[in-house]
């Protein structure tokens, strides 16, 4: 069976919002999953206790105060070991999925540029690098327990880079002999 090195610190946030109007609701959720959080049982949401979730709480649970909501923040231990692992691999599910999502999105850019053969990006293109890039980067701080699938995803942004820097290369040396021929 599978044990923990170490247990791990918890924090809860346990909260209630009013029904009406239900867009208060969908924002906290929201929020929550940009935490990366995950539902302990309904109306508390869990992560694993350090400064900066516990900033993220504090602050969500205020903004539930104003919305007229109750929030209360708590300190959460496992007794069952088993039940703290069956947490840790819900974290790692979530995440997993996550940077699943990721790989198969920038595969396909990759694709689409390699095939391409003139490895210029489109407005479009560059535009979902940059979400992607960002998006990589919220999973990756949100990725508690290190799961590191990211090593695919750097690999493939970095051939995108190598595509990138050998159009430039040669379009900086076609403006170049451009350039040479008009000064000539």
């Amino acid at each position: 069976a599978e044990h923990l090195p170490e247990r791990v610190k918890w924090m809860g946030l346990g909260y209630n919002l009013p029904v009406n109007p239900s867009k208060n609701r969908v924002y906290v959720w929201r929020k929550l999953k940009e935490m990366g959080a995950d539902y302990f049982k309904q109306g508390v949401a869990i992560l694993p206790k350090n400064p900066v979730n516990l900033r993220a709480f504090g602050r969500l649970a205020d903004k539930i105060r104003d919305l007229g909501g109750e929030a209360t923040l708590i300190e959460i231990q496992f007794v069952d070991e088993r039940d703290e692992l069956r947490q840790i691999a819900r974290f790692k599910e979530a995440r997993r999925r996550e940077y699943d999502e990721i790989i198969t999105e920038t595969h396909k850019l990759l694709g689409t540029l390699q095939r391409g053969g003139r490895s210029q990006m489109t407005p479009e293109q560059a535009d979902q690098l940059k979400k992607l890039i960002k998006r990589y980067e919220r999973v990756r701080a949100r990725d508690f327990f290190g799961l590191g699938s990211g090593g695919v995803i750097e690999g493939d942004m970095r051939q995108i880079a190598e595509l990138l820097r050998s159009s430039m290369d040669s379009f900086s040396a076609g403006l170049r002999r451009l350039l040479d021929k008009w000064m000539g």
